[in-house]
This record gives C-alpha cells, structure tokens and sequence, in this order.
C-alpha cells in the first residue's frame, strides 16, 4: 500500500511538471471514481446511486468552477495525472482490503510510513546536490508528520461516521 501510494504521489508530481494547475487539480479528483471502479472490482461494492449522484456532482462542480465552460485540453502531463488517480484509486481500495483484518489507524500509519521510507530513500538518489537533502529533509519531515496527523484524523472521522456516510 505504502509503494501504490508513494507510486501515486510520484506520478502527481511529476505530471504537474507538463499540465497545467488546473488542469491537475480537475483530473486528481477522478480518484473518487477510481475508487469506486476499483471497489465494484476487487470488492464487489457497488456504490448507491445517492453516492454516484455525488460523486457525478463533485466532479462537475469542480470542473464548472476551475474550467467553467471551455474544454480541457489534454497533454502528456494530463495522462501521467490521469494514471496517478488510477493508482490512487487502487491504493484505497487495497486500505480498504487491509482494513477487514487490521485497525483502520494501522493500516494508515503503515501505509505513511512505507511511504515516506521509499521518498526519503528516492531522494537521496534523485536529488543532484546532497546539501539540497540535508536542507529539506527537516522541512519534509514536518510536512510528513502533518500528513500523518492529517490522514489520522480523516482515518478516524471515517471511523467514526461510517465509510458510506463520509461519501
């Protein structure tokens, strides 16, 4: 989970380099539906037509609101974006997976934690200059920490109020 995950982060990253802004944050919101998609796949889960409505919703109220009316013109970058969502949808539903035999706050500490390994592994590698990673490395793991409470706090708001109502 932790490599599908930081496999998603990295192709985000890396397809924001070729796309627009706007671009990226429309198409990063397909991973509502990929989502789904997986979960009618591997889990058998087939979403309410309540949930579909709002997901259908989302989607087009995102796109009116960065796009408005005009068409998005997809490139090279949109693809890679379109791929991370993809991943990221797969990535839920293999938590989701997890989640029928561990604690839902394992299962999201193991996928941060794998994550941040194979990143602070991958950046000692990809950075030209080693100084740019010392500089960083206190500021990433911040950012990381943040995240981790993040994802806690929306791990146990899921927990809380149930994974069909927080949809």
């Amino acid at each position: 989970m932790g490599l599908v995950g930081s496999t998603a982060v990295a192709m985000l990253v890396i397809g924001q380099r070729y796309t627009s802004s706007v671009n990226a944050a429309l198409l990063i919101t397909l991973s509502v539906l990929t989502t789904a998609l997986f979960s009618r796949i591997l889990l058998k889960i087939l979403p309410s037509k309540n949930q579909w409505l709002w997901m259908m919703g989302l989607f087009a109220g995102i796109y009116l609101g960065i796009v408005g009316l005009s068409t998005v013109n997809l490139n090279s970058g949109d693809i890679i974006i379109l791929s991370s969502a993809l991943v990221f949808g797969l990535g839920n539903v293999l938590s989701k997976l997890a989640m029928k035999k561990h604690n839902p706050n394992t299962v999201a500490d193991v996928r941060i934690i794998i994550g941040a390994l194979i990143s602070i592994a991958l950046g000692a590698f990809i950075l030209d200059d080693p100084r740019l990673y010392v500089d960083f490395a206190p500021l990433a793991l911040l950012a990381g920490f943040f995240y981790w409470a993040t994802m806690q706090t929306f791990a146990r708001a899921v927990h809380l109020v149930g994974a069909n109502s927080a949809i």
